[in-house]
């Protein structure tokens, strides 16, 4: 980090939080903050743009093969700190130190109110881009500046060359389950690159998760902090992406072939990802002929699994349990009732498994735990080999102990992973009972005969 940098950048942010203060958008303030910007910009020797809104604002140099994005405005009433004032500080700053980069920089206006400035940047690329065709990379900045640096969005344009680029040269986190959710429902973004995601760019959001995965005070009047070690790693790493060299992206069957799993800072390459769901397969295969379908005790577990899921969500759906501090961050945002689901998402792991671990100790229901899952794991495999993988891990393991199918469902259903299924009003509280199915095959035991 260049020594006056971060001094640079507290100075922006100050400026943005407390001179100007909220910035929802169409306010005077908003403008002043676009305007603020562009004067920056061109001090540092840039030729800004608007582009169809006042407060669109991007400007490029060279071929613009990295295109960075930090909204401007806030939502009422609320100073912004972390969304976005850290980001549009360094990205302002990143414009100063590379005058003459491949790079582009943008800070898209009305992103609270739908993305709206990043969307007319994505339907009229022709307009401001000097060359489309040479775009490898577009990534927004949002929430950062706390907590842990992590990548999320990342769609079936990274390949495993791309991702292996990433995770190799910066210390960026990726979860896995978001990896997912890019890849499987693009338009579920909810950053300044998703109409360059829907439009075929490889494209993410950087942002900062703390020890509870969420944003601490997001849109309210308190966002008015940030931690300064965040901010360095971020200015560091986007000086380390800002000199890769990236290949041109591939298209998204070739992300389909190619993609690799990414698991915190490291990669599950993509010919680890086939290889496992392919031996899934064989040994489920082999273990279907060998012990065969038990369709009896099949047909039953799944009613059963769906009724240890629908007891496993009764602590939340009665509000039995006490609201967790963190739980009142997302009740206004997402409509949410203070029933406690947070803890109860603490408890729904472990009362399925023990339920399951039940059944398995007293052999209620004989079956074929690893055949079903070699199964499962082909399915999954032809919607997406990323998803397929956990499932593939489980079906192997399964050989072991029929129990040991539960690494999958393991995963899906920790307490991180619900949370931001119902933040994101994939799955509410009340349905989370559903998740219930997933586990019907941890509930087969082989016989004796064929342990």
């Amino acid at each position: 980090m260049q020594p006056d940098a971060l001094s640079r950048i507290e100075s922006d942010i100050q400026w943005l939080t407390e001179t100007i203060g909220p910035r929802p958008a169409f306010s005077s303030a908003a403008r002043l903050a676009t305007l603020g910007v562009r004067d920056r910009l061109v001090k540092a020797g840039w030729t800004p743009k608007f582009v169809h809104l006042s407060n669109n604002l991007v400007a490029c140099s060279g071929e613009g093969s990295v295109v960075l994005l930090a909204h401007t405005d806030t939502v009422p009433n609320s100073p912004g700190t972390l969304d976005n004032a850290v980001a549009v500080a360094t990205l302002v700053d990143m414009a100063r130190q590379h005058p003459t980069a491949d790079l582009c920089v943008g800070f898209p206006a009305q992103e609270e109110i739908g993305l709206i400035g990043s969307k007319h940047l994505a339907e009229q690329i022709e307009d401001w881009h000097p060359n489309p065709e040479a775009i490898e990379l577009v990534l927004s900045l949002d929430l950062v500046g706390h907590g842990t640096l992590s990548i999320t969005g990342l769609n079936r344009q990274w390949n495993d060359n791309s991702l292996h680029t990433l995770l190799d040269i910066t210390q960026i986190h990726s979860e896995y389950g978001y990896q997912v959710v890019s890849r499987l429902l693009p338009s579920m973004e909810r950053s300044d690159h998703a109409p360059f995601a829907e439009a075929g760019f490889r494209s993410a959001q950087l942002l900062g998760r703390n020890e509870h995965g969420i944003t601490p005070h997001y849109h309210t009047s308190t966002d008015n902090s940030y931690q300064q070690e965040a901010v360095i790693v971020l200015e560091e790493t986007l000086n380390q992406i800002i000199d890769i060299e990236w290949e041109p992206q591939e298209s998204s069957p070739a992300g389909y072939l190619y993609g690799s799993a990414t698991i915190g800072t490291t990669m599950f390459p993509w010919w680890a990802v086939w290889l496992s769901s392919i031996s899934a397969i064989i040994v489920g295969i082999i273990q279907l002929r060998r012990v065969g379908l038990k369709l009896r005790s099949t047909l039953l577990s799944i009613p059963t699994s769906l009724l240890i899921g629908g007891i496993a969500s009764i602590p939340a759906l009665l509000s039995l349990l006490p609201n967790h501090p963190q739980e009142f961050d997302s009740l206004y945002l997402y409509g949410l009732s203070d029933s406690g689901w947070w803890n109860g998402a603490l408890l729904f792991l472990p009362i399925v498994v023990a339920f399951a671990g039940w059944c398995q100790y007293k052999r209620l229901l004989i079956g074929n735990a690893t055949g079903w899952m070699g199964l499962y794991t082909l399915g999954l495999l032809l919607v997406d080999p990323i998803l397929a993988l956990p499932w593939a891990i489980g079906t192997l393991f399964s050989r072991l102990h029929p129990f040991l199918a539960v690494i999958p469902i393991a995963y899906w259903m920790q307490p991180n992973i619900l949370r931001e299924l119902t933040t994101h009003g994939l799955l509410p509280p009340f349905a989370w009972g559903l998740l219930g199915l997933l586990c019907w095959p941890i509930l087969l035991s082989t016989s004796k005969n064929n342990d």
